[in-house]
């Protein structure tokens, strides 16, 4: 069941979901149109239109008929009776306005065909670690060309696991960028952007771990059954809900009792103990507070040194790092511009 939630939630975050009836629109959408020969645009666009609309609007702005130009956001060819508003384009968003090639190529399944019906309470969203948010967001899914970086591509197929997404180099699709290097067939690149601020090049990190909780499984600290929540990668995928994570996260960092780990830095395991379940990606601790993250970073680069037979100076508002060579017993550290602070090593 988990590899199908993960499937379906990698498939429909391409194809534009968004939540249909939640969404409070502007009257306006302000929104960049890059075209394939470097045309950059800004557009006002009212969400109720469908995208034959902004292609009337584009078009002739691009010295092209409406006729005669495609509309593509994340690697998928918007359908002419899309609304804007069903799509998953925030406000300075940008999509790509390429001329139509209609030479060989099979139309894809337009985003409202795919997504007809489909019940609210089956929408699945990705969270990630945003930092200019300082914390875990909704995320939304973006393609582009990872040869020269352009988002006018079109994927050959639709992602199927994580592994589709983080590696470059494991979906073709066709990219319509001129000059592009890796000509029209090109590795799709997928990367994140988070959902709740305005951004033009931001890239957020992914947090796999968290989900949407389809099959109300209750927390493991609170037995509530909440959504979203973290699910750990242990035998019995234990999951815990994202308010009681925060707060082990938090209490775990008090009594600095993080296991540091050479392969995945300074993480935490399933609060259950179980073995092999340790969290590989640490941005999922952007869960604490932003001081309790910085005392995090703090710790782990303090754990790290320490680790690498480096020691730290115990000097108040200092703690520096440093790697002494092993015949040393006293390191000096210059704490200021002039200031030595001398102290004995008893590792």
């Amino acid at each position: 069941m988990f590899i199908l939630d993960l499937i379906l939630s990698l498939w429909r975050s391409l194809a534009g979901l968004v939540w249909f009836s939640n969404q409070n629109f502007p009257k306006s959408l302000s929104v960049y149109i890059r075209s394939n020969d470097g045309k950059k645009l800004s557009v006002d666009l009212d969400p109720k239109w469908d995208i034959k609309s902004v292609k009337e609007i584009v078009g002739p702005k691009l010295g092209l008929e409406a006729e005669e130009i495609k509309i593509i956001l994340a690697g998928k060819e918007l359908d002419d009776s899309t609304i804007i508003e069903e799509i998953d384009l925030g406000e300075q968003s940008t999509v790509y306005c390429v001329p139509l090639d209609h030479k060989g190529k099979t139309k894809q399944k337009s985003v409202n065909k795919i997504l007809v019906n489909l019940p609210e309470e089956e929408v699945i969203t990705f969270h990630v670690a945003c930092s200019h948010c300082h914390g875990i967001k909704h995320g939304k899914l973006r393609v582009r060309c990872a040869e020269c970086k352009s988002g006018a591509i079109t994927v050959d197929r639709d992602p199927a696991s994580w592994s589709d997404v983080l590696n470059p180099s494991l979906i073709s699709g066709h990219c319509e960028e001129q000059g592009c290097a890796a000509g029209p067939v090109a590795w799709c690149e997928f990367y994140f952007r988070c959902k709740e601020h305005v951004s033009a090049d931001d890239i957020a990190i992914p947090l796999p771990l968290i989900h949407a909780n389809l099959r109300s499984i209750p927390c493991l600290a609170c037995n509530d059954v909440r959504d979203p929540v973290v699910v750990f990668e242990c035998s019995d995928r234990h999951t815990i809900c994202l308010e009681c994570f925060g707060r082990y996260a938090s209490i775990r960092l008090r009594e600095r009792s993080f296991v540091f780990s050479r392969q995945y830095g300074y993480t935490l395991a399933c609060p259950a103990g179980c073995e092999g379940s340790f969290i590989t990606e640490p941005h999922h601790f952007r869960i604490l507070l932003q001081t309790e993250y910085e005392l995090y970073q703090r710790f782990a680069a303090e754990e790290c040194v320490l680790q690498g037979g480096g020691v730290l100076c115990p000097r108040p508002g200092c703690g520096a790092g440093i790697f002494p060579d092993d015949d040393c017993n006293r390191v000096a550290c210059q704490c200021g511009v002039r200031n030595f602070f001398l102290f004995c090593n008893i590792n």
